[in-house]
């Protein structure tokens, strides 16, 4: 009987030595698991702040395409109306339109400060042949 007592005491200590084995795996398990789990969950809200940040940012990016658009359409308009402000200023001045529309070209880049330009432009043209109106935008251009 003493040897089948030891030898349940033998299986006893065995069977707990397994069992603390078992209970030290799955608490080491469990730790990891749950640093796992930390870990995504931190990823997760990071994910969703960038998400928020990247909504806001689309939604501001929106708002600017809008006001760019309007500001673009505007400008087309305002376009127009200078070009059909430049025909009726052509118009207005009189005589040869093709003289006209150099003189005025001839303006426009002297007041854009390329005076050398400007009198390159008009160097050929004939003041003879000129109206008032012309020859007064001439003799702008030239600084007489």
């Amino acid at each position: 009987m003493k040897q089948n007592t030891k030898f349940i005491w033998i299986y006893v200590a065995i069977l707990f030595s397994f069992a603390l084995i078992l209970i030290l795996f799955a608490g080491l398990t469990q730790n990891n698991y749950q640093k796992e789990i930390e870990q995504h969950e931190n990823q997760s809200a990071g994910i969703q702040k960038s998400l928020s940040s990247l909504t806001g940012e689309n939604s501001a990016m929106k708002k600017t395409i809008k006001e760019l658009e309007a500001e673009n359409t505007q400008l087309k308009t305002d376009n127009q109306t200078l070009l059909a402000e430049k025909e009726a200023a052509v118009v207005a001045y009189g005589g040869d339109v093709a003289v006209t529309r150099k003189l005025l070209t001839a303006y426009n880049e002297k007041i854009a400060g390329h005076s050398e330009a400007a009198l390159e432009l008009v160097k050929n043209l004939n003041t003879d042949t000129m109206t008032d109106a012309q020859k007064f935008l001439y003799q702008t251009i030239i600084g007489e």
